[in-house]
């Protein structure tokens, strides 16, 4: 990634990983919401070839990632594989 962006002549100043990219958009388009109790959020991302699940507890000041889990071979492409080989069956 950051030899890509030397190429396209980009000034990189910070690299996020997918989960805290996420977090942290929900907490700035959502900061009026916040307080200074925790707020628990999970996030699923539900994609073509894999499934993400991220944790994040929210505060007003900060933003803590919990916990997250990826299963690699659940997707979308699995569930239409699978109504496929049903439909195909009649």
């Amino acid at each position: 990634m950051l030899d890509a962006c030397k190429i396209a002549e980009i000034n990189v100043t910070r690299l996020f990983n997918e989960s805290s990219a996420v977090a942290l958009s929900y907490g700035i388009f959502r900061r009026n919401d916040l307080t200074t109790t925790a707020k628990n959020v999970i996030f699923v991302d539900f994609g073509h070839s894999k499934l993400s699940v991220y944790c994040a507890a929210f505060t007003k000041e900060k933003c803590i990632i919990l916990a997250e889990e990826h299963a690699r071979h659940v997707g979308c492409r699995n569930i239409v594989y699978l109504l496929y080989i049903r439909i195909m069956k009649f």
